[in-house]
């Protein structure tokens, strides 16, 4: 009665499309009740396409390991607070104990328990005992970075963490909501390592490798457990070894060399249209999030930049709150330290300095950083909606970035750019100037005239283009995933219901045996993300998907 009961509220308050999801998973998962004291843990939230991803990744771990899954709120400390008020309580009891919205799709693919951490007294004692011991260490906000518990790595999830959910430019170590938010951060560790002792914890499913929604992972790979980040479109195998996502570019030019004349060939071909695309001005080129192109067609007839024989130098800009540390530590704490250091080096040093942020921003960052330029007039602001083709046209000769796309596509336009991280995804390539520390940093930005010039290999260019963007594949849940966002509307439009719908849609027996298939060989080669050798469809499958021109 009381399951027939829940059914008709969901079926009430849920979309068509979340109902038909729920019935067609109960299909699906039906028979994996799994009734064991080894857990699979699953990150609780409303992101649709991940729902997807996450039903197959944990059905399969649940399988291989005899394990229930349970699944947890990975939004702690970001967008709510350690403890629930009481409204939020009701909420979450009652859509917990009626299988509502959300709740429902984790229990229809077999989730046998959705828990919300409970912080005892003893573990908010411990907790805070740490996070004073650590503060009075704590003298300047790089070190934050560095911050091990038990041996494991959380700083940097803590310093994003923090930028993010109040949307900072910067850390003030002596903030007094910052220390709120740091003890927070030590006690939520704490839970999670006290979890993994008192639990047979065989395998950890995530959305993200960077803010506190990556604690459970941290401590998990500490104790070699099974760690995947799966979304629609890829899957990440996290280690010790390589504890972030989006880290691949390490070993483009290993695996590269590894790839056959004909493969080869075909790769570049294929990155030479879609760069092209790119620069025509065509939102989404490989940038699926974002809704602006930086290289719109549309040149004013006012020049932008001043017409004379000064060296020209762009800063391009990053959101300052954006998870900085996403491919770890740079040369700064963050995006806005590097701002600030730029700033006063622009009064020593007689360049004609620009900055530009990309025109699809978040309008707090980008209002921060025109607050913060203001205090050096020496640098222009020029509006994001400026295409590069102009800023090319005129004359730009150098672009400083940390780590943006802007380091190939400028490359391809034979400009030289100078990253401040050795975590880009360029600093495997020559195309850049890739400084090994903040000292060669420095240097190179004192004598920058030198740099004017550098010799660039494009065919390198197109390599690296072709290993971020094409060697490894997008379609290991839908056939074309290009056409699934079509079908939502855009790429924001996938993260609704209407995704469920094309899953639903595209389903058979047949294809779901293909989709376990792809994650069981990536699970079996170890790999680091899921590559075309792991696939069962594999590249020239792709190839002859891919119109050429």
């Amino acid at each position: 009665m009381l399951y027939w009961f829940s059914q008709l509220i969901n079926n009430i308050i849920a979309d068509k499309n979340t109902c038909d999801y729920i019935k067609l998973n109960k299909k699906i998962f039906n028979e994996n009740k799994i009734k064991k004291k080894s857990i699979i843990l699953v990150e609780f939230h409303n992101w649709h396409p991940l729902h997807i991803a996450f039903s197959i990744v944990t059905n399969f771990l649940s399988k291989k390991f005899s394990s229930k899954i349970v699944a947890y709120p990975g939004y702690l400390n970001i967008s709510q607070k350690l403890k629930l008020d009481f409204k939020s309580k009701i909420k979450w009891h009652l859509g917990n104990f009626f299988e509502l919205k959300n709740f429902g799709v984790y229990k229809s693919f077999g989730v046998d328990k959705i828990m919300y951490p409970i912080i005892s007294k003893q573990l908010n004692e411990k907790g805070t005992k740490k996070a004073i011991y650590f503060f009075k260490k704590i003298n300047k906000k790089n070190k934050i970075l560095d911050i091990k518990v038990q041996n494991i790595l959380i700083g940097d999830l803590i310093y994003d963490t923090y930028l993010k959910k109040f949307k900072k430019k910067t850390i003030n170590i002596k903030d007094p909501n910052f220390f709120s938010f740091f003890k927070d951060s030590i006690i939520l560790f704490y839970y999670w390592l006290e979890y993994f002792k008192k639990n047979n914890v065989n395998g950890v499913v995530i959305s993200h490798a960077v803010y506190t929604l990556a604690i459970p992972a941290r401590i998990a790979m500490n104790y070699n457990i099974k760690v995947f980040i799966a979304n629609h479109s890829t899957i990440y195998n996290l280690t010790k070894k390589n504890r972030l996502s989006f880290n691949e570019f390490k070993y483009f030019k290993k695996k590269y060399s590894k790839l056959t004349t004909s493969v080869k060939n075909l790769g570049i071909k294929i990155s030479k249209k879609r760069i092209k695309e790119r620069f025509s001005g065509k939102v989404g080129v490989d940038m699926w999030y974002s809704k602006a192109s930086s290289f719109d067609n549309a040149i004013s007839k006012k020049r932008v930049l001043n017409n004379n024989n000064k060296l020209k130098v762009l800063i391009a800009t990053h959101c300052l709150f954006d998870s900085p540390h996403v491919s770890g530590k740079f040369f700064f704490p963050d995006f806005f330290e590097w701002l600030e250091y730029l700033g006063k080096i622009s009064n020593k040093y007689e360049y004609e300095w620009y900055l530009k942020s990309h025109p699809y921003f978040i309008k707090e960052s980008y209002k921060k950083i025109r607050e913060k330029i203001k205090k050096y007039p020496n640098i222009k602001i020029i509006n994001p909606k400026t295409s590069h083709h102009q800023l090319l046209k005129e004359g730009i000769d150098i672009v400083l970035t940390c780590m943006g796309t802007i380091g190939f596509e400028y490359a391809l336009f034979g400009k030289t750019v100078v990253n401040a991280s050795i975590n880009n995804p360029h600093f495997e390539y020559k195309f850049n100037v890739n400084p090994k520390n903040i000292e060669e940093y420095k240097k190179i930005l004192s004598i920058l005239p030198k740099y004017k010039r550098i010799n660039i290999n494009k065919k390198e260019v197109y390599e690296y283009y072709f290993m971020m963007h094409i060697y490894h594949p997008k379609n290991w849940i839908f056939k074309n995933i290009e056409n699934v966002e079509k079908k939502c509307g855009s790429y924001h439009a996938m993260y609704s219901s209407k995704i469920y719908k094309c899953f639903k849609d595209e389903y058979s027996f047949k294809n779901f045996n293909r989709i376990n298939l792809i994650f069981e060989n990536f699970y079996n080669s170890k790999n680091f993300k899921l590559e075309f050798n792991n696939m069962y469809d594999n590249f020239f499958r792709y190839v002859e998907n891919t119109k050429l021109n």
